[in-house]
């Protein structure tokens, strides 16, 4: 019986091998196929080899015959210089290297490896380096259609800790174009340099399908190292958001803090005007930046800015308890139960009345929406399953997803606004409870999003399956959900009385505020029809 980690692993790179094959040179074909082809026992030596961090290994207690069948398949060999042997080996070793020579043996293995390297020295250890390592990480890559694959994924499904779907493969969509295309997509991956990433980005290098794409990832690069310079030199950071601007990034996520380093830089008129460009095209979140710094700047310019669209109301609801004592960096609030922080103490307050909440920031919410997708995610759409153990279709969060099931799509409304929900919701949980889906926890349980499927308006229901189809996002997302109940009174609130139905609560202590996110959430809540509150907590009897 093949050893299941020979068996996951050896099955992961011949599927990358299947995919990908066309782009690998000769050389590389023989090297994955001496390695899928090796005698069992060799084979767990070299599974297991090629996931350490590093390609140098001690092949003490290997078997002979298990190192010469990978030495004659070309899969390790001993091309280690200096410097890698002596970096592993332990600090004891170094030491006593160190020691055989008269050198000093006090200090960090840094110090000690700069010792040894500094003159000819014989390794105590028996050190192999295991070849092609870029191989075995491009066939996992491709497998998986991720730039990061986690082969840790597969020791959690043996364990029994993770399931993923069931499914039948569809076509997928190709991987790169040629081999130089590769090469360009692993160069991609490890760029740090600005302007390195922006010529990139230009040439379109870091492009892939699924989670190989590397556009969202080398941006999110570039954004963090323009807030790290905006301190220190607002000019230089406002111009990395504009090179950002021109290779793609849209204007409205960047726009408020690229205003803010033209302001400080002494430039506010044309920082006015970038945000006056992108008003147009932000979303809520990002509005209500733009529009908040726009403002600002309007009345030092004497312009004026356009306000947003009316948001829904959201109603605040005031709560006094008594503070506890805290070491950390966030208050604590004293309970029945002990000192709790701000959220768990407002769960313990309403579980005193008869209440149940959630502290998930919108998970279960989340997994309604997608159980209410149910087996639209896995429908035989052309390209959108082209791998095992996906938790989802390729184009779910994308427009494609919904034109490309129009009529389920349809049917699944029609199933909500006839009051479906529930069942939709049941039958979703039985098949894939416990598996690993998109967006999906499993802590809830069954009966609490079934009765929360029929406690919500289908308006609501239908705007959570259109939130996950479209793109869910994850940040802002309310604190609390408070399930259906009956009406209660807080005796610490205001106002008193708590109505029934599920709503949601932003729960803020003694001065924290609203982030943007957050107010767009609360917006957007409130216009699926799910009730939307902000809960300020203060000090208090």
């Amino acid at each position: 019986m093949t050893h299941p980690a020979v068996e996951d692993t050896h099955g992961t790179w011949s599927l990358g091998l299947e995919r990908g094959g066309h782009l690998l040179t000769a050389g590389e074909l023989r090297m994955a196929r001496a390695a899928l082809t090796l005698p069992e026992d060799a084979a767990l030596v070299h599974v297991r080899w090629t996931g350490r961090v590093s390609d140098v290994v001690r092949a003490e207690g290997i078997d002979a015959d298990q190192l010469r069948a990978l030495w004659d398949a070309g899969l390790v060999d001993a091309a280690i210089g200096p410097r890698r042997r002596a970096e592993a080996l332990t600090v004891l070793e170094l030491a006593a290297i160190c020691r055989s020579r008269g050198d000093r043996v006090g200090g960090r293995k840094a110090a000690l490896v700069e010792r040894v390297v500094a003159r000819p020295f014989r390794s105590p250890a028996r050190l192999v380096r295991v070849a092609a390592r870029g191989l075995w990480a491009r066939l996992e890559r491709w497998a998986a259609l991720s730039a990061w694959p986690d082969r840790g994924v597969l020791v959690a499904e043996r364990l029994g800790h993770v399931r993923h779907p069931t499914y039948a493969t569809t076509s997928g969509p190709s991987l790169h174009p040629d081999r130089r295309a590769l090469l360009l997509w692993e160069r991609a991956l490890g760029l740090a340099e600005p302007d390195a990433i922006l010529a990139a980005l230009a040439r379109g290098d870091g492009q892939g399908p699924a989670g190989l794409d590397l556009t969202r990832a080398l941006r999110r690069r570039l954004r963090e190292q323009a807030e790290v310079l905006q301190r220190a030199d607002p000019a230089a950071a406002s111009e990395l958001y504009a090179r950002l601007v021109a290779v793609g990034e849209r204007p409205a996520r960047v726009a408020a803090r690229r205003a803010l380093c033209l302001e400080r830089a002494g430039r506010a008129t044309e920082a006015w005007q970038v945000l006056r460009d992108a008003v147009d095209d932000a979303s809520l979140a990002e509005g209500v930046a733009v529009v908040r710094t726009g403002r600002r700047l309007g009345r030092t310019l004497r312009r004026g800015f356009p306000p947003l669209p009316p948001r829904a109301a959201h109603p605040v609801r005031s709560l006094r308890l008594v503070p506890a004592a805290s070491e950390g960096p966030r208050p604590l609030w004293q309970t029945p139960e002990g000192p709790r922080t701000v959220e768990q103490a407002v769960i313990e307050e309403l579980a005193g009345v008869g209440r149940r909440a959630l502290h998930d920031e919108g998970a279960t919410l989340r997994t309604l929406g997608v159980l209410l997708l149910g087996e639209l995610l896995f429908l035989p759409v052309p390209g959108a399953l082209p791998v095992p153990r996906l938790p989802g279709p390729l184009d779910l969060g994308t427009r494609r997803f919904r034109e490309r099931r129009s009529a389920a799509f349809e049917e699944l409304l029609a199933a909500i606004d006839a009051g479906e929900g529930p069942d939709r919701v049941r039958a979703a949980w039985r098949a894939h409870e416990g598996t690993r889906l998109v967006h999906a926890r499993w802590d809830a349980g069954e009966d609490t999003l079934v009765a929360l499927a029929g406690a919500l308006p289908p308006t609501a229901l239908r705007e959570l399956a259109l939130a996950v189809a479209d793109g869910v996002r994850r940040g802002g997302f309310p604190d609390l959900l408070v399930l259906d109940g009956p009406p209660v009174e807080l005796a610490s609130g205001w106002p008193r009385k708590l109505p029934a139905g599920v709503l949601v609560a932003e729960v803020k202590g003694p001065g924290d505020t609203l982030r943007d996110g957050q107010i767009a959430w609360l917006d957007a809540l409130a216009r699926m029809g799910v009730r939307a509150e902000l809960w300020e907590v203060r000090p208090g009897p």
